[in-house]
């Protein structure tokens, strides 16, 4: 398996021509295990990263149609191989209970079996292929999926006839003075020393950083603190309960075309109650876009935390310089880009703020990255990227002629929420249930562009029956 073990190393560096070693590394990997789903899934995953052409995306289905056989015959023999047991003497307790039945690599190509599945399930819904995607659907026991509006998203809406009367998410275009705009995007560019000093990919523990946005005497400023009070008058401009914010938690985002991230709510503190109380939200949420056309949108729903299942949302699409607002309590997340890009190496890169009446700073001695850290000391850190937001000199200003920010409108959809088979639209109920239960849905604590101390995935939550629990309703990312 060493060819497996090497493909996954190079993959892990997100360089191009690392990239590239990892594909060739997975193909003689899967000349020798042909069968195995652990490598099917590997290559599958790949090629959704890295194809530049439709025969490319189609060959995934193949990939993860071998991955998911493969678990299935191993699954196969394993009930076979525990009934033999049973048949000469052993009790079915110590078979069920025993792990020794099969090799600890056996459970590792099911456990990829399962999750081929759940990719493959993603993968027909993107390509509109909803007919072959309800089997897998009820086979796999979801009873509620993420609508085709919302996964196979039209990347060119038209735009309706619709107004901005929408209280949830608001959008301005052209938001950043031009100085700004360029200022974020070499700080945060592809390869930026932030990204580096990070050892940052797309599946990296969630960090961020806070400002006071009134700093007391002597406290150090700089340059992205000037931005973020642009991006803040900008917020309340849209949202003028955005004014009673005292501080900016910012974070950042390099992310490939086909990487999204799952529906979860914003909160301090990880999600957790604090002293039995409901988790903090902040006042409003907001993503500003460094690049265009790269990725998928944006998703904002009229779903808050205990509400019905959301049965309203809207898209905010990447376009560069554009900049979403919108509640710091409502359930959203971002669809992974559909299709393939002729250019497999650009990035959707993103400056998320979350403007909060009161946050919890959380200080590092290691200054290790984390949630909620405060910005680090420019004349003590061991790091080099917060030299890159020294002030700027006094005589740069904007540049004459350049556009001002206008509102641009975010893309509503028909529907959120689909019941598998019927695929009526219809609000169902979530009770919410004590957050130090098990995860229902996804034991990785979640970390998004969008906020992302807490996700749906962290907080357990049951339904009364025969209203679905949230690990019923298929999102695919």
């Amino acid at each position: 398996m060493a060819h497996l073990h090497l493909g996954a190393l190079y993959e892990e560096l997100q360089e191009t021509d690392s990239m590239s070693l990892a594909h060739e590394e997975y193909q003689q990997a899967i000349i020798v295990f042909p069968y195995s789903s652990k490598i099917n899934l590997r290559v599958s995953k790949l090629i959704r990263e890295s194809a530049t052409s439709q025969e490319e995306l189609n060959s995934i289905e193949t990939h993860l149609r071998a991955a998911i056989e493969a678990a299935d015959i191993l699954i196969e023999a394993q009930k076979e191989q525990r009934l033999s047991m049973i048949g000469i003497g052993k009790s079915l307790e110590s078979v069920d209970d025993g792990k020794w039945v099969f090799e600890p690599s056996c459970y590792e190509e099911i456990e990829a079996g399962k999750e081929a599945s759940q990719f493959l399930l993603l993968f027909l819904c993107q390509e509109g292929r909803d007919n072959d995607a309800e089997p897998i659907l009820k086979q796999l026991g979801y009873s509620w999926r993420l609508s085709p509006h919302a996964l196979h998203y039209n990347p060119h809406p038209v735009r309706g006839p619709w107004k901005n009367d929408v209280d949830y998410v608001r959008v301005w275009d052209d938001a950043l003075p031009p100085e700004m705009l360029a200022h974020l995007q070499s700080t945060f560019g592809i390869n930026s020393v932030f990204w580096k000093e990070h050892h940052y990919s797309p599946l990296s523990p969630y960090f961020s950083y806070v400002h006071a946005l009134s700093p007391s005497p002597g406290q150090q400023a700089t340059y992205l603190d000037t931005i973020i009070h642009q991006l803040h008058a900008l917020a309340t401009e849209l949202y003028p309960e955005a004014a009673k914010a005292k501080y900016a938690e910012w974070w950042a985002h390099c992310r490939p075309h086909s990487h999204g991230h799952q529906l979860h709510f914003d909160s301090d503190d990880e999600g957790r109650r604090r002293e039995g109380g409901k988790p903090r939200h902040p006042i409003v949420s907001s993503v500003c876009y460094l690049t265009e056309g790269i990725g998928g949108p944006t998703l904002v729903t009229n779903q808050r935390l205990g509400d019905p299942l959301a049965d309203k949302a809207w898209l905010a699409f990447p376009k560069l310089n554009r900049y979403t607002v919108f509640d710091g309590s409502v359930l959203h997340g971002v669809i992974p880009g559909r299709s393939f890009r002729t250019n497999p190496d650009e990035r959707r890169i993103t400056f998320m703020v979350a403007f909060w009446e009161s946050v919890e700073v959380i200080p590092s001695k290691e200054e290790i990255p984390g949630s909620a850290r405060p910005f680090p000391d420019l004349g003590r850190t061991k790091y080099t990227w917060p030299m890159l937001h020294q002030l700027k000199s006094k005589g740069k200003s904007a540049k004459p002629g350049h556009p001002e920010p206008k509102i641009a409108i975010p893309t509503p959809i028909e529907s959120v929420w689909e019941q598998v088979s019927t695929r009526h639209s219809v609000p169902v109920k979530i009770v919410e249930e004590d957050f130090s239960e098990p995860n229902s849905y996804d034991d990785n604590e979640s970390k998004d562009e969008n906020g992302g101390r807490d996700s749906v995935s962290g907080v357990y939550q049951k339904v009364d029956a025969p209203l679905p629990r949230y690990n019923q309703c298929f999102q695919g990312f």
